[in-house]
């Protein structure tokens, strides 16, 4: 729709498709037909190698319209290697590089075009560090991983202070280097970090703060004694449309607006019709601000706002065309409710509660702070609130951060203030022992109250969050003003932080008081060094042991998914001098989840345990056991002369695996499957041996488990297949390749339309359609079944609201849930906030699992169906009948409905236990409470007979089959 909106506002922009090149720039194109570019394959979405080995990405599709466009063959130079084309760029084996920012240093080799690609860089960590890097300065003293040679290495070493630089080839070895803990952090474009988060599949990264608002500006890097060619390029690319390039872009899933050549856009054309439509009738906005919270928001005598809030509002207002109209000086409760009962409009600055969401929509955070805790100067270090047990802490009354995390710690006596300044006060004067704060207020405060006996001694995990509120009846206002505070550049923000927050002395003090700030200063300066060394002999006590850790699996003490890797890549290694063969084998256990939903996941641990030790004493000196995940391990072997000595070796641990375990003084058998992968007939890559010998697993499985079963080239199409539609289906989701059909629900006693189930289709260009029994498993591997299970939720419930404005009538949707979105922490918070905003009743909302999920995660579902109930929706039991314990299922959790498969419901004419099990089965639904779906109804017989016996509802072909939405009317009709 964005993408849309753009489109509309710039297609009336001239842009001439026809080149003008002088005579001579057209002989020199007749007399060099053929260009040599070179691309970076690590460059995603950019340039970078697709399935086939080909470029593909932004850069490629640019080039090649260019190319169509002058008439010339762009012939691609085979490395991708950043570092040798670079090389053979600088002697002349390549004319052109595709993707190269201009810098002086290289201007004696190259000359540069225009910039065609600009790029927003930001910081990569842990998603568990995601908040300690919000600003370029938390890279200080960092370990940060730095493609070599890149531009933005270059950058950041000059920029950034004590930067403790980890050099590698590519992003995808800096990813990987931050995901393992080798690195805290890299830096990165926010489309190519995406998509390398879908290709790598290291979940536990996220994006952390923007780095760099000067973006990154992409040109073409053209050989020096070529000056011809730059200026033919420059053409070109004039000649390109937005259109041209937003196409482009929309194709690799690029989110962000992308400024291309020196069309900058103004920001009023970012925003949508409806936004700008919405400013122009509200041209004054009634602002709720505390005018008594310095450094933040404050009125002076003379009667001006000032403060970090109201310079960030005064940048809005430039931006939106508006004026914000400010209120009467209210205490700031009555402020707050006064933006919820629509007195006031927003409120400039406060913190997105439970409580306050109910009534007032809130931006994203804009001002971030850390939590510091402030004590008197001859406090040494304080580590965290534990360290502040059986002490007396203070903090401003109603701040509810500082309530929750110290509603944690009840060993803290706690001690509210009016205001910020009476705590720092009675700090300083001994009544307390410490303060909780913002470092902004508490920096500002100890300046400009001359409390020269107070030091910041520690900090909280936790930070500080100011948005934007907004009456909840303007949700266009809220877009908007999302969108300006998301223009506010790095400078912009410097520029205020350095207003406010920075110490610095008033030219009106007199001289002691200026010896006392100077005081202050130094002392807070030694205080820090000190800190900082003891904070150093506490992180090398602990490096060790933290990258034994990054290595090694906390349960079992095995080695990790990354030491495997790394040892089977030396393992091939030395195969490779010794022509030797080396076996890759993957043990899955068959049946932990029985011992897990039986005995309870302890008991399933330490069982895991045991199982280790089996494997480890089971194989030879020097082999590797590692484990790879959940109920995987990996047996590395090498020094094989012979594929045939796995055959023994494989049967031996069969052998060992089939022996009962005792465990906690019980005695259990559960029996493992083995697949087998050998280099170098099966690959010669670690991630392809790895690939090939969980093909092998799976095989083993599907075969009856309890078995062992080499890797074989007739396994090849499945993984080739799987890894097809994993690397189609990144992108996807953005590309609009997944559609919504519906199922009606019927009610079988007066045919009525009660309802319908949502169900996925994915339609990729090239494939085809994709069954969802082929989609769903790849997508729940890679973890994009998360993204996909929000969309489809969103859809559902915005389709609920819109059939009922429609066709007047309160219809309930049924959505498939995944066990990955059961197994995550915030799913009810999730599908909380997508009920408030949709307007739909939790009742006209059901969720479906299927049976399977209930043996895999017995406490952890029970826990989230609990509290899915609890927001009034309805739970549902799919493929009823398919899998175990299912009456023990539906007395444990709190189902209200159960589906009957489609397999007990297709052959119900003609077999005759399938009739009385669907009997037997509605009679006891209904005896719990619980109504009956048939699923697969496709005859009139069949409906007939699950009339006569009081099926409440019916689903299948028989009706219709799922259609998309703009299908649906004609069954009204």
């Amino acid at each position: 729709m964005e993408i849309q909106q753009i489109h509309q506002n710039w297609l009336e922009r001239y842009y001439d498709s026809e080149i003008a090149l002088t005579p001579a720039e057209r002989l020199w194109l007749e007399k060099h037909p053929v260009i040599h570019i070179a691309y970076d394959e690590a460059f995603v979405p950019y340039s970078y190698r697709g399935h086939d080995q080909k470029f593909v990405g932004v850069s490629i599709d640019i080039v090649k319209e260019l190319g169509k466009r002058l008439g010339v063959e762009f012939s691609v130079y085979p490395s991708g290697n950043w570092s040798e084309l670079f090389k053979a760029a600088k002697k002349g084996d390549v004319d052109v590089i595709a993707t190269l920012e201009e810098r002086p240093e290289r201007m004696k080799d190259f000359n540069f075009s225009q910039p065609y690609v600009s790029l927003s860089q930001y910081m990569v960590t842990r998603k568990s560090e995601i908040q300690a890097f919000q600003q370029p300065s938390a890279l200080t003293g960092k370990r940060v991983a730095l493609v070599r040679d890149y531009s933005t290495a270059v950058r950041a070493l000059q920029e950034v202070k004590e930067i403790q630089p980890l050099f590698v080839e590519n992003l995808q070895q800096a990813f990987y280097a931050v995901s393992t803990g080798q690195a805290d952090a890299t830096i990165a474009d926010a489309g190519m970090a995406q998509h390398l988060f879908a290709q790598t599949g290291l979940q536990n990264l996220g994006l952390a703060g923007l780095y760099s608002a000067d973006k990154s500006l992409q040109r073409f890097g053209v050989r020096k004694d070529w000056p011809e060619l730059s200026s033919i390029l420059d053409k070109a690319l004039n000649s390109l449309s937005y259109r041209d390039y937003l196409s482009i872009y929309a194709k690799w899933q690029i989110q962000e607006h992308v400024d291309t050549l020196d069309e900058m856009r103004p920001f009023k054309d970012r925003l949508s019709k409806q936004e700008k439509a919405w400013l122009a009738e509200h041209p004054i906005v009634r602002l709720g601000s505390d005018y008594a919270w310095p450094p933040f928001a404050q009125v002076t005598q003379d009667g001006s706002y000032k403060g970090i809030v109201a310079d960030y509002m005064k940048l809005v207002e430039a931006r939106l065309g508006i004026k914000f109209e400010s209120s009467p000086i209210l205490p700031w409760l009555d402020i707050v409710n006064s933006v919820s009962a629509k007195r006031l409009d927003v409120l400039d600055a406060a913190q997105a509660t439970k409580e306050r969401q109910e009534s007032i929509l809130f931006t994203e955070p804009y001002i971030t702070q850390p939590i510091v805790i402030v004590t008197r100067d001859n406090v040494g270090y304080v580590n965290g609130l534990s360290a502040l047990a059986g002490k007396t802490v203070a903090y401003e009354h109603g701040y509810e951060p500082f309530e929750h995390v110290l509603s944690l710690h009840p060993e803290i006596k706690q001690q509210t203030f009016a205001n910020s300044l009476q705590a720092l006060r009675a700090v300083s004067n001994g009544e307390v022992f410490a303060y909780l704060g913002n470092i902004a207020t508490v920096s500002y405060l100890m300046r400009n109250q001359a409390i020269t006996n107070v030091k910041v001694s520690g900090q909280l995990e936790q930070h500080f969050e100011l948005s934007v509120g907004v009456r909840n009846d303007w949700p266009l206002l809220l877009s908007a003003l999302q969108k300006a505070l998301d223009s506010v550049t790095l400078e912009e923000k410097d520029a205020i932080y350095q207003k406010w927050v920075k110490v610095k002395v008033d030219s009106g003090l007199g001289g002691w008081e200026i010896v006392q700030y100077l005081a202050i200063a130094v002392g807070i300066v030694l205080l820090f060094l000190v800190w900082n060394v003891s904070l150093k002999r506490k992180v090398r006590a602990v490096t060790e042991q933290l990258q034994y850790r990054s290595y090694h699996d906390a349960m079992t003490d095995l080695p990790n998914r990354y030491l495997i890797q790394d040892r089977l890549s030396q393992l091939i290694k030395e195969a490779q001098r010794e022509d030797e063969y080396v076996a890759v084998l993957t043990i899955g256990l068959d049946n932990l989840t029985k011992i897990n939903s039986s005995l309870g996941f302890a008991e399933g641990d330490q069982f895991i345990i045991e199982f280790s030790k089996r494997i480890q004493s089971s194989v030879r000196t020097g082999d590797t056991v590692g484990r790879f995940d959940g109920d995987t391990f990996i047996v590395l072997m090498g020094g094989l002369k012979s594929p045939r000595e796995m055959d023994r070796e494989a049967e031996t641990l069969l052998n060992q695996f089939r022996m009962a375990y005792m465990v906690n003084g019980r005695e259990l058998n559960v029996t493992a499957s083995v697949g087998i992968a050998l280099y170098p007939t099966d690959g010669v890559e670690v991630q392809t041996m790895l690939h090939y010998s969980g093909a092998a697993l799976q095989y083993a499985k599907k075969n009856g488990k309890n078995n062992f079963s080499f890797y074989t080239r007739a396994m090849n199409e499945v993984v080739n297949r799987k890894l097809q539609l994993d690397e189609a289906m990144s992108g996807a989701l953005e590309r609009g390749e997944f559609q919504p059909h519906y199922q009606p629900k019927v009610i079988i006693k007066t045919g009525e339309i009660c309802g319908f189930e949502i169900l996925l289709r994915w339609h990729h260009p090239e494939l085809g359609w994709v069954s969802p029994d082929e989609f769903i498993p790849v997508a729940e591997e890679n973890g994009l079944i998360l993204p996909i299970g929000e969309f489809v939720l969103q859809e559902a419930l915005r389709q609920i609201a819109l059939w009922k404005s429609e066709f007047g009538t309160n219809l309930s949707m049924a959505v498939n849930l995944s066990p990955v979105q059961l197994r995550e922490s915030d799913l009810v918070n999730k599908v909380e906030t997508m009920l408030r905003f949709s307007g739909v009743e939790a009742k006209f909302l059901e969720l479906e699992i299927t049976e399977g999920v209930l043996v895999d995660e017995c406490q952890s579902v029970q826990t989230s169906l609990n509290a899915l109930k609890a927001l009034g929706l309805n739970v549902s039991m799919d493929d009823f009948g398919t899998g175990y314990s299912s009456l023990s299922y539906l007395r444990k959790y709190p189902f209200d409905i159960i589906k009957i498969d489609r397999e007990f419901i297709m052959d119900l004419e003609v077999v005759q236990n399938n009739k009385e099990l669907v009997i037997a089965t509605i009679a006891m639904a209904h005896s719990l409470g619980l109504q009956v779906v048939a699923e697969g109804v496709e005859t009139a017989q069949q409906l007939a007979f699950l009339d006569v016996h009081n099926c409440d509802i019916a689903q299948g072909y028989y009706f219709s089959k799922p259609i998309p939405a703009n299908q649906v009317g004609k069954l009204f009709n």
